[in-house]
C-alpha cells in the first residue's frame, strides 16, 4: 500500500529491520492549538530525509520533539 507521500507503508508486521526512523501520529500542541497533528514516516538505513516547506510548517519543531529538545 503507498502512503500519501509516494512511500511504501509498513503491513502488520512492522517497518522492518532496516527502518531507522518509524514517527506515527506525531502531534504537538502549544495550548489547545495543534501545530503538529497525525505526522508519520519512515527513515530506511541509507536513505536521506529532507523536510521541505515554507516559513511556519513546523519543520523545526518536527526535528526537535523526535530529538527530546521540546515536549511533547
Amino acid at each position: 500500500m503507498m502512503s500519501e507521500l509516494g512511500g511504501t507503508r509498513r503491513g502488520a508486521g512492522g517497518v522492518g529491520e532496516d527502518a531507522v526512523i518509524d514517527v506515527r501520529v506525531l502531534r504537538m500542541r502549544y495550548g489547545s492549538v495543534d501545530v503538529l497533528r497525525g505526522v508519520e514516516f519512515v527513515a530506511r538505513r541509507g536513505e536521506v530525509l529532507a523536510l521541505l516547506g515554507p516559513n511556519g510548517a513546523s519543520k523545526t519543531t518536527t526535528i526537535e520533539v523526535l530529538e527530546g529538545f521540546r515536549m511533547r
